[in-house]
């Protein structure tokens, strides 16, 4: 069963910018028979004005960038 851990994406336009872009990481938790298993990180395209309301995973390079900041 999936559980969220925070606010997804919002169907608003946003405002993004150079300052804010548009990209968001998604978790993605896996747990086994004995607990936790497994974290994966996703990049997301989540401007709607760029991706009309459908996020998008992120190229490589935007992912690689994200996660850049992130570490």
């Amino acid at each position: 069963m999936p559980y969220s851990i925070g606010n997804f994406v919002f169907r608003t336009p946003g405002r993004f910018g150079d300052d804010f872009p548009g990209f968001r990481l998604m978790a993605t938790a896996k747990l086994g028979s004995d607990g936790f298993d497994t974290l994966t990180l996703s990049c997301l395209r989540i401007d709607n004005g760029v991706v009309r309301f459908q996020p998008q995973l992120c190229t490589s390079d935007e992912s690689a960038e994200l996660l850049a900041i992130v570490r």
